[in-house]
């Protein structure tokens, strides 16, 4: 009778036969990893499986194919599955639960996007950087085997190319759809815990001198696209956002009142009072029948959404380099500062949340409370 309990060595595996007595398969019993098993078929395909007792019943769960597996290997995941069972958990079912975790490109398809969709201001963003960076890295992993190492690999990618701000936004997005997952029972840890972001400068933004914003409206009237011209200008005007110009509907603008109403911002819905200029410029702007946006984009169900490349060539054309067009919005708050406009009514004017976002101009009306205080002064020794 053949000796089926042996000594596994790989020489040994290679060499074992397999059924000739019409059966399917051979099972041999390694003498040195309990439960360790190596089945050969008829046609000689090797197979580990791991046979133990778990609630008082027989069971077996495959470990995969020899030599793909070697015999350490086999042993080794003998031994872990063995802890499990001493842990009082199946092995079977805890490799069901990890064959039910999606890999992270099926998670954020299937499960993240479509719930961002419904919920997330920057969904569109959320889907770029998926599609463009984070699926590409981590698409075909499970979501549980992403370690904090990777994560921080990639961190360190993204800011060798982009800026230390783009690298920070990549790992909020990263450690909220973890966060999500650990909600929604699919994981348990989140690897991006403790993971320290970079250092942003801070960004003082652009004051443009008189000159500059002469120039600027000069180019802006010589500018080809005009539908984008006119946008920039009442960004110019305003102070708004770049995405609450854009975003704007006819039916938000009521020009006999003077004002426009903002149901999303950064913070909450607001009204904003429009003044002299940007009156004349909306009034300037021609409606396209059929579409509800103020500036429309080519499909004219859609807003207008990429100003940065008419931006650029305006810039050019004034003479004025390294600028932004959220700089339209940082002069507008310096110029409102320096005129004097109170704390709460710059907070109103820029629809800040907190009085700490305003206070970064508070330095521009430093020369308008000097000569207030000068005008003081002077009149005490006026008869």
């Amino acid at each position: 009778m053949t000796n089926r309990k042996l000594k596994f060595t790989p020489a040994l595996c290679l060499k074992l036969s397999g059924p000739d007595n019409g059966s399917k398969a051979t099972e041999y019993t390694d003498l040195i990893s309990t439960g360790l098993k190596l089945s050969v078929s008829s046609t000689g395909l090797r197979t580990w499986y791991w046979r133990y007792i778990f609630n008082g019943s027989k069971c077996a769960i495959r470990i995969g194919s020899f030599p793909g597996i070697s015999v350490d290997e086999a042993r080794s995941i003998a031994r872990n599955y063995g802890a499990d069972v001493d842990r009082g958990n199946d092995p079977k079912q805890l490799r069901a639960v990890q064959d039910d975790i999606p890999t992270f490109k099926d998670y954020a398809l299937s499960t993240y996007l479509p719930y961002a969709s419904e919920r997330k201001r920057s969904y569109s963003d959320d889907e770029s950087k998926l599609r463009l960076h984070l699926i590409p890295i981590f698409g075909n992993q499970k979501l549980n085997a992403i370690t904090r190492f990777s994560i921080e690999s990639y961190q360190s990618k993204i800011r060798n190319t982009h800026s230390p701000a783009t690298s920070n936004r990549h790992l909020a997005l990263l450690s909220r759809m973890f966060n999500l997952a650990i909600s929604w029972s699919i994981i348990e840890k989140n690897p991006c815990a403790h993971i320290k972001k970079f250092t942003e400068p801070v960004s003082i933004g652009k004051d443009f001198k008189f000159h500059e914003i002469k120039a600027l409206l000069d180019a802006l009237a010589n500018e080809p696209n005009q539908k984008t011209a006119t946008a920039l200008k009442l960004l110019m005007f305003t102070g708004l956002r770049k995405r609450e110009v854009l975003n704007c509907r006819w039916e938000y603008v009521d020009l006999k009142e003077a004002r426009i109403f903002l149901p999303i911002t950064k913070s909450k819905p607001r009204m904003v009072a429009l003044n002299s200029m940007a009156i004349e410029v909306l009034k300037g702007i021609l409606r396209v029948p059929d579409s509800p946006w103020v500036f429309p984009g080519k499909d004219i169900s859609k807003p207008l959404n990429n100003i940065n490349k008419a931006w650029k060539r305006v810039l050019k054309d004034a003479g004025i380099e390294d600028s932004r067009v959220h700089d339209l919005r940082h002069h507008f708050a310096t110029s409102a500062a320096s005129a004097g406009v109170s704390m709460p009514n710059l907070m109103g004017l820029l629809g800040h949340s907190n009085m700490k976002t305003s206070m970064r101009y508070a330095h521009h009306t430093d020369q308008a409370i000097r000569s207030a205080s000068e005008m003081a002064v002077n009149k005490m020794f006026t008869p």
